[in-house]
């Protein structure tokens, strides 16, 4: 077992995955927290365009990454951060960075589905409540999260599992050898 405590210390594979439990535990978080309001909006309300949005959620998923990879980098290296934020100056070589992409490209998967499941929740309930005079926040907050807990569990394991594995992007934003999550360190 001294080999794998060599390669442990020697990969500084702690620091790693301090760094991948940073970037998906924060990834993820925000992702079911935007997709989730987001997915409420569209499933309750009915406006002009309310099935174009979902579609243009949906329709962000079928790009392929790397046909991306250009214009990303620039706007990554181009939008200034100050120094106290950012050594680089820029959104390259940040957690921040990595944690902004891939919550770009979970949140319309997460919204999609969650809209879907939001839809077949029965409007007599929202309507119970508001005979009782509750207000849209009360509807998101005490009746439609606590029904949407199995999907919410169900996208945090997709998520964590996605975004802990992605190799990708976080080998293209961060620069620096001791900032890599376990996948591209390794």
């Amino acid at each position: 077992f001294s080999n794998w405590q060599d390669a442990w210390a020697q990969g500084g594979f702690e620091n790693s995955f301090i760094n991948s439990a940073v970037i998906t535990i924060t990834a993820v978080l925000l992702t079911l927290a935007l997709s989730t309001c987001m997915a409420f909006v569209l499933a309750r309300y009915s406006f002009r365009f309310n099935v174009a949005m979902l579609i243009f959620f949906l329709a962000a998923n079928l790009l392929p990454p790397q046909s991306l990879l250009v214009p990303v980098y620039r706007i990554f290296r181009a939008f200034p951060l100050p120094e106290w934020i950012a050594e680089s100056g820029s959104l390259l070589d940040t957690y921040g960075g990595v944690i902004l992409i891939n919550v770009a490209f979970q949140t319309g998967f997460c919204t999609f589905v969650l809209s879907n499941y939001m839809k077949a929740i029965p409007y007599a309930i929202y309507e119970s409540a508001e005979v009782d005079g509750a207000s849209v926040w009360t509807h998101f907050w005490t009746l439609t999260l606590p029904l949407c807990r199995t999907p919410l569990a169900a996208l945090a394991t997709l998520q964590t599992a996605w975004i802990y594995n992605e190799f990708f992007w976080a080998t293209v934003i961060m620069q620096t050898g001791d900032k890599f999550p376990v996948t591209s360190s390794l």
